[in-house]
Formats: C-alpha cells, sequence, structure tokens
C-alpha cells in the first residue's frame, strides 16, 4: 500500500470515529493524520478529503460553537449536510481506489456504488473521473457493456475540454480495451491511434497506448507486432516505478514463448517474479499468469498442477474476465498441438466463466 494510500485509510478510520462519536479515538487520529499529512506530499483530492473530515471534527467536537447558534445555525446546518454529503462520496470513493489497488474489485464496486448515490455534490470532472474509475472495476470484472456505458458518460464530460487531456486518454485506452476483448479489432485501433495523438508530451500515457496496442496486436493473434508495441511501453525510462513496467515485462516474456522463444521467455519470466517478491507488489493476477506460463512452457512437459495452481488464483481473486482469457488462450495453446482432450477442459472452463456470468452489480 503506497504512503498515500496509507494515510487515506486513517483518514476513513477518522471519519468512522466521528461518526460513531468516539471522541477519544477522533482526536487520536486527527493528531496522528496532522503529523503525517505535513511530512508527505498528497494529491487534492486527499487534501480536500482532509479538510472536510476536519472540518466534521471541529463541529461534532464542539470547535465552532463558540459563537452564538443563533446567529450562524443555518449557515452550519447547511455547511454540515454539504460536507457529510461529500464526506460520504470521498470516503467511498477513496476505499474503492484502496481496493481497486488490492486487486479487491468487488470490495471496489461496494464502495464505488455507494459514492455514486453522491456524486451530484462534487463537479463534472470529478464526475468523469469516478466514472473512469468505476469503468475500470467493471472491465476487471468482465463487465464490458457496463464498463463500456460508464466509460462513455465519462468522455462525454471531458471530450471537450483543453484542461482535462489526462481524463480524455484514460477514456480512449479504455475504449480500445474494452473494443479489442469484444473482439473488434480495427475499433480498437482507433481508439488507441486517437489516445496516440494526444499523448506526445505524456510519457507515461504513451506507454498506456502502447500497453493497449500490444493487447489488441497479442489477442488477434499478430505476436510480432505485439512484441514491439510491449517492448516500447516497458522501455520507457518513465516507467521504472510504475506497474506498467512489470506488467509489460511479463507479456514480453508470454509473447517469446508464444514466438518460440521459450530460453529468452524463462529468463524475463524469472525478472517479472523477482521483482513482484522484491517490491512485495499485490499483483495477483500476474503473479498468476507466471505460474500458468511457466507450467505450460516447462522445460521438459507441460506442467498441469503449476496452470491449474494459478487458475484458482484467478478465480479466488474475481478475476473472471483474465480467467476466461486465460482459458481461452490454453485451448487454443492444446489445440494447436492436437492435444484435444485438454484443448476442450480449458475451452469448456473459458465458455463456463465468460458465456455463464452474472450480470454484477446491478441495480
Amino acid at each position: 500500500m503506497t504512503i498515500e494510500n496509507t494515510l487515506i485509510s486513517k483518514i476513513g478510520s477518522w471519519l468512522r470515529a466521528l461518526s460513531m462519536y468516539n471522541l477519544d479515538d477522533a482526536q487520536r487520529y486527527q493528531k496522528e493524520i496532522s503529523e503525517m499529512i505535513h511530512h508527505i506530499h498528497v494529491s487534492k483530492q486527499a487534501a480536500t478529503y482532509y479538510d472536510l473530515v476536519h472540518f466534521k471534527h471541529q463541529f461534532v467536537a464542539g470547535q465552532m460553537m463558540h459563537q452564538p447558534i443563533a446567529q450562524h445555525s443555518m449557515k452550519l446546518k447547511e455547511a454540515t449536510f454539504e460536507t457529510n454529503n461529500i464526506l460520504n462520496y470521498l470516503y467511498n470513493f477513496n476505499e474503492g481506489m484502496i481496493a481497486t489497488s488490492m486487486e479487491n474489485y468487488l470490495c471496489a464496486l461496494k464502495h464505488f456504488k455507494e459514492a455514486e448515490k453522491h456524486i451530484i455534490h462534487v463537479n463534472n470532472y470529478e464526475q468523469a473521473e469516478f466514472y473512469i474509475r468505476i469503468a475500470n472495476v467493471f472491465y476487471r470484472l468482465d463487465q464490458n457493456i457496463t464498463a463500456l456505458s460508464y466509460i462513455n458518460q465519462a468522455y462525454d464530460i471531458v471530450k471537450g475540454s483543453k484542461d482535462h487531456m489526462r481524463l480524455q486518454m484514460n477514456c480512449l485506452i479504455m475504449k480500445a480495451g474494452i473494443y479489442s476483448e469484444l473482439g473488434y479489432y480495427e475499433k480498437s485501433n482507433t481508439y488507441t491511434s486517437y489516445a496516440q495523438q494526444l499523448a506526445n508530451k505524456e510519457p507515461y500515457h504513451r506507454s498506456l497506448v502502447h500497453y493497449a496496442k500490444a493487447n489488441n496486436e497479442y489477442r488477434h493473434g499478430h505476436f510480432e507486432k505485439a512484441l514491439k508495441s510491449y517492448t516500447r511501453a516497458h522501455s520507457d525510462s518513465h516507467q521504472k516505478k510504475t506497474m506498467i513496467r512489470i506488467k509489460s515485462k511479463y507479456h514480453i516474456a508470454n509473447t517469446h514463448f508464444k514466438l518460440g522463444m521459450n530460453d529468452r521467455g524463462h529468463e524475463l519470466l524469472d525478472e517479472v517474479e523477482s521483482s513482484i517478491a522484491k517490491e512485495a507488489l499485490q499483483l495477483n493476477e500476474y503473479s498468476a499468469k507466471c505460474l500458468i506460463s511457466r507450467g505450460l512452457h516447462a522445460q521438459i512437459k507441460v506442467d498441469l498442477s503449476l496452470i491449474d495452481q494459478g487458475l484458482a488464483i484467478l478465480q479466488e481473486n474475481n478475476l473472471h474476465g483474465e480467467f476466461s482469457e486465460v482459458c481461452n488462450d490454453l485451448s487454443k495453446h492444446f489445440r494447436d498441438r492436437e492435444d484435444f482432450e485438454n484443448a476442450y477442459r480449458y475451452l469448456h472452463l473459458s465458455n463456463e466463466a465468460s458465456g455463464g456470468k452474472h450480470v454484477i452489480g446491478g441495480d
């Protein structure tokens, strides 16, 4: 968990203490957080969250009541009502963000759906960011149509604003990913091209564009093109401390396997697993995929137990889309080698995951 996520989590605990009128705990959290926030750089959203909870603390503790109530009661009542609505939004939004970073997407969705009830109390561009975040969760839960609906709402808000180019790029990149998974190769490439035009001066988003393009090429069997794009996403010097660096390196390894360059694939896989362990990253998806790749491309013969261990991790973490896609890829692998028993087995698992899935997050 990042330092800012730790701070946000503590602010959430502070807010819960205030909501239960537990002033002893609230004061302890206030002191701890106030000392912490002055020694780190925090985002505007985290700073706003802190300011709003601090306002609520003053109100609950009676520190604002030294002035005559008759003079200020109406203004205070209105301010408190508005603050509570924004706090409910920010609390659930931030908890959703933390759960997303931990790959706990069902928990994230629960918080985002609660935040959505209060979304009218934040401005349009914050609403757009919310729609992008919840779209990402639906996308990760293999609910592509719902994800597309939210991302379209976000794009409608930001598409004409020169001050929100990054949000525009996020929308376009996600559209590319969704259409790729739905089988629309050309449409996905169209959206990555739009995003690329905006990303020339944004190294991080430029790497995300290459990553999205590579995923589309890989899904449609263009492995050499995919390898070039994954390499471009990984090689950008600005990606040294980002998740994209590790994710793209895994995909580079896996694409080497697809192209028959197994020795290089195993070397890169060692580096990916070492990075995940060394940096104590919460990357269940990629830990699982490393196991699957190791099992599928074992030196002597396929190790089905490693593959099934990896698939179990994906299922345990509700990574439905990844589970279905990996099983489909496994089925193609075994079919090409005329191992029809395993080809059928993994195709059945893929179809079961994608065709028989339940709608998540519906009202």
